[in-house]
């Protein structure tokens, strides 16, 4: 008889002694960590424990809550109310030819949705008799309208676009013509980071200073204003990458502080580009002497964290 007790005997006092370490340990973790607990294990429920009345409880954990990762933004330009600038682009030009004299304001591009695209457009410049506007050394930069949440931009993301030169009839059309990302701008828009492909099959990562929206060129007298600073000088990617006629895939991945571009599915360079802004994102293109210019871009994708494998 009473080696059938023992074993009961020792049971409880071990339950017992489980139900004061448990007791202790959701205290002092309740107290360090700020979480919750359920029902507290007293020496009562122990002793019923052990008497054969069995209970469980489980703490109910409260943690701090995490921020919902942001989803991917993209644009197929479907929708011509989702918020890119639609309307003519303004310069303010002093030019004349022969007995034609132009000083004021002048739409040297234009931007819209078109056909399931956004559209950039350039008209023919005045240079050489045909046009009768001012468009050399054009190139909008556009701001994506992504809402507040996705800013400031975060340590690491990724931008891809595709687009083509809509009237290239044949190779190295329109001359030195130029799209792509814009993968860092400030607020203002003055200081401009862009990866860019032109008509001639090279690439560039640019740097524009003090930029002037639409583009120009820097003063003859060395002002630093639309300073274009090289940070890859235009460099030969080659027909075997990029396609003129026909459409261009550019990707950037931006994971501070290295920038890489890539061109349809090619990486072509890896720079170290510290202290990049972090207020916008988005589009640009443009010519420096060459016009008329039509770039038709397919779509904007913005993926903080850069979740695409694609």
């Amino acid at each position: 008889m009473v080696r059938e007790r023992i074993p009961v005997f020792v049971a409880a006092v071990v339950v017992m002694l489980l139900g004061l370490v448990l007791i202790m340990g959701f205290q002092n973790t309740a107290a360090q960590s700020s979480m919750a607990y359920g029902m507290r294990v007293t020496r009562q429920d122990a002793r019923m424990a052990a008497e054969g009345d069995y209970f469980s409880y489980l703490p109910l954990v409260r943690y701090s809550p995490r921020p919902t990762p942001l989803p991917m933004y993209v644009d197929n330009f479907n929708d011509p109310t989702s918020g890119w600038f639609v309307g003519d682009a303004m310069r303010y030009n002093s030019w004349c030819y022969q007995d034609r004299c132009n000083t004021g304001w002048e739409a040297v591009a234009n931007l819209s949705y078109t056909g399931g695209y956004y559209r950039l457009f350039i008209p023919l410049t005045w240079h050489g008799g045909g046009g009768d506007v001012d468009t050399w050394f054009v190139w909008p930069a556009e701001m994506a309208p992504m809402p507040a949440e996705y800013y400031p931009l975060p340590n690491h993301y990724c931008i891809e676009t595709r687009a083509k030169f809509q009237n290239a009839q044949n190779p190295y059309e329109p001359w030195w013509a130029h799209w792509g990302i814009v993968f860092a701008a400030d607020t203002d828009r003055t200081q401009v980071y862009a990866f860019q492909i032109s008509a001639n099959y090279d690439f560039s990562i640019l740097h524009y200073h003090n930029y002037t929206y639409p583009g120009n060129r820097q003063p003859f007298d060395g002002q630093p204003i639309n300073v274009e600073n090289r940070i890859v000088p235009w460099s030969h990617a080659g027909q075997q990458i990029l396609a003129n006629p026909g459409y261009n895939r550019l990707k950037v991945e931006v994971n501070r502080p290295y920038v890489s571009v890539y061109a349809n599915d090619t990486l072509l360079y890896m720079a170290y580009v510290p202290s990049l802004p972090r207020d916008n994102v988005g589009l640009i293109g443009g010519v420096w002497e060459v016009t008329p210019l039509d770039v038709v871009y397919q779509y904007f994708r913005y993926d903080p964290g850069c979740t695409s494998t694609r």
